[in-house]
């Protein structure tokens, strides 16, 4: 019970901390496709208003506009929380709860990814540590078994006459 409270608390403080959720990154996903000026054409992304997905264009290298990612899962965790498409308290249901809905699911989609990510680095780091360690043991192991071989009092032998 502790653990799941303890989620809840973690995931009330992500909502109320994360900046995406003040509105800040919504209005980088509401702007309009802009290729640039120049003529790179290197393949970024940017998230469609219409559709509610991140879609890949050609940019042109400079110029353009904020709503321009690198990888496609930029775009999806800056632009999940104004998937909804309409304002905050107006949706096609009776009591207003669907855009409220959508929304929560955004927030916990975004924390969920936030901390998968985070788990993810470490764990690369600790295994990392874990193979260094397995090698260390490994190295003692084999110094460990030269100084008995040498400290023995007589020479063993395998072979037979």
């Amino acid at each position: 019970m502790r653990a799941c409270l303890g989620f809840l608390v973690i995931l009330v403080l992500a909502m109320i901390l994360d900046p995406a959720i003040a509105g800040q990154l919504a209005t980088r996903c509401q702007q309009p496709r802009d290729e640039g000026h120049c003529g790179h054409n290197v393949v970024r992304y940017y998230f469609n208003t219409h559709t509610g997905v991140c879609e890949s264009f050609l940019y042109g290298g400079c110029g353009g506009n904020e709503n321009n990612f690198p990888h496609y899962i930029d775009c999806d965790v800056a632009c999940s929380y104004s998937k909804v498409g309409l304002p905050l308290g107006l949706s096609k249901g009776k009591l207003g709860l669907e855009s409220y809905l959508f929304l929560a699911y955004g927030i916990v989609k975004q924390f969920i990814i936030s901390v998968l990510t985070a788990f993810t680095f470490h764990g690369r780091r600790r295994r990392r540590r874990r193979r260094r360690r397995r090698r260390r043991r490994r190295r003692r192991r084999r110094r460990r078994r030269r100084r008995r071989r040498s400290q023995l009092p007589y020479q063993v032998s395998y072979r037979f006459t």
